[in-house]
């Protein structure tokens, strides 16, 4: 049996976070909001993959995840390029990864969202 996609699209925060764990296989979820939300609910849409990885750590490896550079990330989230960086490199120290996209597959091999 196949699986059939669907497509859903999501305003609220409150709702991603639901929806994302609860999604059946082959759900495509759009987020309409902004990438500020996306990462907070992200981060709130389920535990830490490992247990030393801080909220920040979380938003910044959904950023990550989507290709933004830090300089990206540190507009996003209102934060400078260096304590982005610092975020970054600790987030590669705890996962054991050596670039950024080995941790976004690391991740994703945990199921992280939206790895």
């Amino acid at each position: 049996m196949s699986v059939v996609p669907t497509v859903v699209v999501v305003a609220s925060h409150e709702v991603l976070a639901e929806l994302l764990a609860d999604a059946a296989p082959g759900t495509v979820v759009v987020f309409a909001g902004s990438v500020e939300e996306l990462a907070g609910a992200l981060a709130a849409a389920g535990p830490a993959p490992h247990p030393d990885l801080t909220r920040r750590e979380q938003e910044v490896g959904a950023l990550l995840a989507l290709r933004l550079s830090n300089k990206e990330i540190a507009a996003r989230l209102h934060l400078s390029v260096s304590t982005v960086k610092t975020h970054v490199h600790a987030l590669l120290r705890k996962l054991g990864a050596s670039t950024r996209t080995d941790a976004a597959r690391r991740l994703r091999g945990t199921g992280h969202r939206p790895f």
